[in-house]
Parts: structure tokens; sequence; C-alpha cells
């Protein structure tokens, strides 16, 4: 008799252990399914990092069909057809309006921008040359770069304008 109770003992743990296994299983499925659909639904409203642009300095609107922002403050880009004026909402307010492209800046456009100067052999800016002759290491020549670019937010249509002459 007692060698029943413990192998019904043993039993009843196994079956508890696997009940344990199939319900973590299970939670994990579940919790994959809901972040598929969280992915799925969030490619449909939440910006990508391409589109995620920041404000480099105040802006109030002058015109009624552009945005004002703050400096700092976060944009998504979503229409860049335009060389001037882009197209995009403050994930701040959450308006819509146009935007003056040379008031923002991505982190990726920055990096792109760096990766620019320092691969080309001249740069019309001269403080941007120096950046790129400089001997010191690409740390900080990047942190030189965004040093420059938050100091003349100016500088940065000008390095479009740069590569994207450069790029033809």
């Amino acid at each position: 008799r007692k060698e029943a109770l413990v192998e019904y003992k043993q039993e009843i743990e196994l079956l508890q252990e696997n009940v344990s296994i199939t319900s973590a299983q299970l939670l994990m499925s579940q919790k994959g399914n809901i972040e598929k659909k969280d992915q799925c639904t969030q490619s449909l409203d939440t910006p990508t990092a391409e589109s995620i642009y920041t404000a480099c300095i105040d802006y109030h609107r002058i015109y009624s069909d552009d945005l004002s922002f703050s400096e700092g403050e976060q944009l998504e880009i979503y229409d860049k057809s335009q060389k001037f004026w882009w197209e995009g909402r403050s994930l701040v307010s959450g308006d819509e309006r146009d935007i003056p492209s040379s008031c923002v800046y991505s982190m990726l456009e920055l990096l792109q921008l760096l990766e620019f100067i320092l691969s080309v052999e001249e740069v019309s800016l001269p403080i941007l040359q120096k950046i790129r002759n400089d001997s010191s290491s690409n740390d900080e020549k990047a942190s030189l770069f965004l040093e420059t670019i938050n100091d003349d937010p100016i500088m940065i249509s000008a390095l479009r304008q740069d590569k994207e002459q450069h790029d033809k």
C-alpha cells in the first residue's frame, strides 16, 4: 500500500511538472502571438528609425500650413519630396503640417553625412574639412561633428547639398 502511494505521489508530481511545462509553453506561444500582432500593428502607426527627426532649433510657424516645434522635439517625417519643406507630424502634439527641412535632422542621416565627409576627398565647408583631416579617432571626429552641427544647424542643409551633388 505504501508503495502504491509513493507511486501515485511520483505520478502526481510528474503530471504537475508536465502541466507546468505545458502552461509555460502555452504562455510563451501566446506571448509570441501577441508580439507578432504588436509588430504588425506597430508598423502601421509607429514611426521607424529612418523617419524620426529631431528639431535642432525652436521654430514658430510662419505660414498656416507649417508646424511649430521646440528644439529637441521628436518629429516624424513621412514625405521628403520637396527640398526645403517636408511633411510630418510632431510626436509630442500629434499635429501634422509642413516642416522646414533645415530645422531638423535624424541620427541616421547624421551618421550618413559623417560617413560622407570622411570618405570624400574634399568638402566645401572648411570646418568639416578640418574635422575630416583631424588625426583624432573616428569617435572624436563623430563627437566634434555632432558638436559642430548643434552649434550651426544651417550646416546640415549645406552638407545635404554637398552629398546630393556628390551622389549625382
